[in-house]
Order: C-alpha cells, then sequence, then structure tokens
C-alpha cells in the first residue's frame, strides 16, 4: 500500500525531503518502518530523515517537532493508526514554512477534522484497497447471517476474510488459481475488496503475491475522496 502511495506522490515533487514519523518503538513499527525505508532507499536512492516518539503519547509530541526543522518541500509519512496523537501532530506540520504532503495509513479513511482554520485543506494522502459496490441491502444481509453464525459484529477483516476465502475456493474450482485470476476474471463480486494479485520476485524467486488493487484517496473538504 505504501509504495504504490510513495510512487503516486513522489514523482510529482521528486526535490521533497522525506520524513518518517513513527509514533511507536515496538517491533512490529519498527519491521515495517525498515520495510518503508528500504523501499524507499532501494528504489529512489533515498534515505528518508526517521522521527522516533518512543513513549508513544500525545503528551510526548513536542519531542517530535524539534527535529522536523523542513529547509524545503517535504513528504511526511505519518506511521500511526491513532487519530488523538495524529490530530495533534498535524497542526504542527501545517505550520512549517515550505509545502508539506502528508501520507497516513488506510485506518485513517473514517476520521474527521483532520482539517483547521490555517489550512482548510490539507494535502493528505491515504491508500486504501478498492472497496466493492456492494448494496446496503447485500450487506445488511451478509451481517444477519454472519451475527447468527457468530454472536459477534462484522468488520473489515470479516470481510476480507470471506473475499479471500472467495477468492481462493472459486479459482480452484475454476483452475484458474495458478494464473493469480483478478476478481473480475472469476466473475465474483467481492462484499469488500478486489484482488489483482502480482508476484513479488527477489533473487529469481517469488517471494509473495502483493494485491495491486489499491486506490489513492485524498482529505478534501472533510472526508477522504477517491482520486
Amino acid at each position: 500500500q505504501f509504495s504504490q502511495l510513495f510512487d503516486y506522490i513522489y514523482p510529482q515533487i521528486p526535490e521533497a525531503s522525506i520524513y518518517i514519523i513513527q509514533e511507536e518503538n515496538t517491533d512490529s513499527s519498527r519491521t515495517v518502518l525498515r520495510n518503508i525505508e528500504s523501499f524507499i532507499n532501494k528504489t529512489y536512492n533515498i534515505s528518508p530523515i526517521i522521527i522516533t516518539n518512543p513513549q508513544s503519547t500525545v503528551n510526548e509530541l513536542g519531542e517530535i517537532i524539534p527535529f522536523y526543522n523542513p529547509t524545503s518541500t517535504s513528504i511526511v509519512f505519518v506511521a500511526s493508526n491513532n487519530i488523538s496523537f495524529v490530530k495533534n501532530l498535524l497542526p504542527k506540520l501545517y505550520s512549517a514554512p515550505f509545502p508539506t504532503y502528508i501520507l497516513g495509513m488506510p485506518t485513517w479513511n473514517n476520521s474527521r477534522g483532520l482539517e483547521n482554520s490555517t489550512q482548510p485543506n490539507p494535502d493528505i494522502y491515504i491508500p486504501v484497497f478498492e472497496v466493492s459496490k456492494k448494496s446496503k441491502t447485500e450487506k445488511e444481509l451478509f451481517l444477519a447471517r454472519f451475527i447468527n453464525e457468530y454472536q459477534k459484529e462484522d468488520n473489515e477483516s470479516v470481510y476480507l476474510g470471506y473475499d479471500l476465502m472467495t477468492y481462493v475456493l472459486t479459482g480452484l474450482e475454476k483452475n484458474l488459481i495458478w494464473k493469480n485470476p483478478t476478481s473480475s476474471d472469476l466473475k465474483i463480486q467481492p462484499y469488500y475488496y478486489g484482488f489483482d494479485f502480482t508476484p513479488v520476485i527477489k533473487n529469481n524467486s517469488i517471494q509473495y503475491y502483493t494485491n495491486n488493487k489499491i486506490s489513492i484517496y485524498k482529505y478534501e473538504s472533510g472526508r477522504f475522496v477517491n482520486i
């Protein structure tokens, strides 16, 4: 998701400095950080500036900002799903003397109030898996079935699991799974996610498959819209 988002933004402003602000300092967040840093370095030969907030609290925000001193246009990836942290951080980024392009997380999609009076339409972009156009009624029927079966509410992970299993089983049934078919090839309409898997090859062998059905959303007039 991040690589496709960065590939979309960076060629438009290749002179920009690259920052990554990391809220947490855990094993999983460090792994994500290493992967992102490696991608930027290998693809664009750039070493991003890493700003880590080991306390991972909003109160420690002041310790981050002195290190964010851009001298030119900048792209800032905020690696945090903590919306309270994000909302406290963004005004500091808006106040930079140079244009700032902010790259966020898919989980920001349902957030509101990310703009402020000084920058009502900030340049914030997030990657989002392409969302299916299933009708509200169909999703309500699915939810009723799911609650009846598991006595739990649905969430995005439920739809992802259901769509992925539908994709795999349909592909096996039609003997097409080895061709990495798209959802359209299999003539299935996912409840939530479409799939278009492409192999990632390293040292002449397939390492894993990535889903290329990613949309880029931009924050406009108080909400994220697909651009």
